[in-house]
């Protein structure tokens, strides 16, 4: 297989998304909008909930994308307004097809609130193109040991939170074809993750130190790296002195025009328009569970 090179690094920026929730976003960004089908980045945490600390991120609409919760600490309830109530837990994956329009809110459980801890997770929004924009909105929870699992004799996992790898797949509906993997990496190791040469990929450095791509670029905490399209594998490594937990994501692009408004992702202003109109009509609904 040849292995991709990088197209370039970007660090995340710091953004605010609810009163005294903070992330790192690296995407988007000035240098890079979207990578078709990926939308947005978000990383919280590591970080500390103080005792009565917080609450999450208050009831929100959303239409015409999958969002994707991976949480890796805290407790969070998922409530929507097609009925669901879910309790989202340490290396559970929320997996939302927004469609047609949903209410739902993520605060954290209330015992995990008031007992404070430590707060770390990913949110992903992921296109759906044009023909399933409008599908009916559902909820699909994975809990952490239903995630399947790969270790190499090297001593690498990887979590396939979607997609396929080495013969083992994720239960979750995409639309069209994707790949989500949380790779951990012992210190001095490495390994080579196939990716279709038709996906556009990246990595991100959720936790210590590696490199990444053929000509092995440095990659840190919050730094994404644009794969290019030169190849059907990715490589990874942790630093001699560290283990190293990265993020890869590819998937095949829509190719498709994209108009965002906020929580809102369609082809045309025209349908932003109507988002915004239906919304405001109470057509996405209400939470009452």
């Amino acid at each position: 297989m040849n292995t991709r090179t990088v197209e370039k690094v970007v660090q995340s920026v710091k953004v605010e998304v609810a009163p005294g929730f903070r992330v790192r976003r690296p995407l988007p960004l000035n240098d890079i909008q979207m990578i078709d089908p990926f939308l947005l980045l978000d990383h919280f945490g590591p970080q500390p909930l103080d005792p009565n600390g917080g609450e999450g991120v208050p009831e929100h609409p959303h239409r015409g994308f999958i969002a994707i919760t991976y949480l890796l600490d805290g407790y969070i309830e998922h409530k929507d307004s097609v009925g669901n109530k879910v309790l989202v837990g340490p290396g559970d994956l929320d997996w939302m097809v927004t469609g047609s329009g949903i209410l739902h809110s993520e605060l954290y459980e209330e015992d995990f609130r008031q007992r404070g801890g430590t707060v770390h997770g990913f949110q992903i929004w992921l296109n759906l193109p044009r023909a399933h924009k409008m599908t009916p909105p559902t909820l699909s929870p994975v809990k952490a040991e239903d995630i399947p699992t790969v270790e190499t004799p090297e001593g690498a996992r990887v979590k396939i939170l979607a997609g396929e790898f080495q013969g083992k797949k994720s239960s979750v509906k995409t639309f069209t074809p994707v790949l989500f993997y949380h790779v951990h990496l012992p210190a001095g190791k490495s390994i080579e993750i196939p990716v279709p040469n038709t996906f556009n990929a990246f990595a991100y450095g959720m936790a210590g130190s590696g490199s990444v791509g053929a000509e092995q670029k440095p990659l840190i905490l919050g730094e994404l790296a644009l794969f290019k399209n030169d190849g059907e594998s990715v490589l990874l490594s942790a630093m001699q002195d560290q283990p190293a937990d990265i993020i890869v994501l590819g998937g095949e692009p829509l190719n498709e025009p994209v108009a965002t408004y906020g929580p809102f992702v369609m082809n045309t202003q025209g349908e932003i328009r109507q988002t915004i109109l239906d919304y405001q009509e109470g057509k996405f609904g209400t939470i009452t569970v």
